[in-house]
């Protein structure tokens, strides 16, 4: 299976009665040292099939092992169902770093969707991630009288972040600053046309916890110092011998 899913996306702009008949989304999870998991789901028209003379279970096994054929990437769960006349796709994976990603690129030709992934450290504890998703080799074959059609197909790209993100590329209605969350729907055509990037930068270093911590640090020892006086002001307890007498 040479870039499977963009065969069937050739097919998609040759039959304009067909609507909705492929997406994709993506939800990524990333954990402080940048590992973590991602879900993604590819829908499919069972009719997309039926033409194509695929069968879904094919296809998933095929590419079950694309995911496989990277030692760094996890495949924790895979399946495909039907819901809606398509064919769903889902599968759950997990990388110990999210530039792990790139050997799916390097190791297969039919993950037009993961896009290279690249992380860039500033000195003032900023990092950006950079995504670039394109059109494979097989974007050419696309008749140009024929990309419009695919100006209704997007990719959805969602990202959650244990950081907090000073901005992205995208619209600010898919930034959420309260989870950490943001959001890029991708148009295909705009793929077709040349590499999108998916940009986003977090601030890794939040001066505020050390302020807090030395300001708590400087409580505790003027607690301890005034302890310290008061006990000395005090002075140790004499006892009258002659009294006792």
């Amino acid at each position: 299976m040479k870039n499977k899913i963009w065969c069937l996306l050739l097919l998609t702009v040759c039959i304009s009665f067909l609507s909705g008949c492929i997406t994709y989304s993506e939800e990524m999870t990333l954990n402080k040292d940048f590992s973590g998991k991602a879900g993604i789901r590819l829908a499919i028209s069972n009719m997309m099939f039926a033409m194509m003379g695929e069968s879904p279970s094919s296809m998933l096994k095929e590419m079950e092992e694309s995911f496989k054929s990277s030692e760094k990437i996890a495949l924790l769960e895979s399946k495909t169902y039907n819901e809606n006349d398509n064919q769903i796709f889902d599968f759950e994976i997990e990388f110990k770093s999210i530039e792990d990603l790139n050997s799916l690129q390097e190791n297969s030709e039919e993950m037009p969707f993961i896009g290279e992934v690249s992380l860039t450290k500033e000195k003032d504890g900023k990092i950006t991630l950079k995504r670039v998703i394109s059109g494979g080799k097989d974007k050419e074959d696309v008749d140009p009288r024929m990309k419009s059609s695919l100006a209704e197909y997007k990719w959805t790209y969602e990202l959650k972040t244990p950081y907090k993100i000073i901005n992205a590329n995208t619209s600010p209605a898919y930034i959420d600053h309260k989870t950490n969350t943001v959001k890029w729907e991708v148009p295909l055509l705009s793929v077709l046309n040349e590499p999108q990037e998916l940009t986003v930068t977090m601030e890794t270093f939040n001066p505020m916890i050390y302020i807090y911590a030395a300001g708590v640090g400087i409580i505790l020892l003027l607690i301890v110092f005034g302890i310290v006086i008061i006990k000395r002001k005090k002075g140790p307890t004499i006892v009258n011998t002659s009294d006792m007498e």
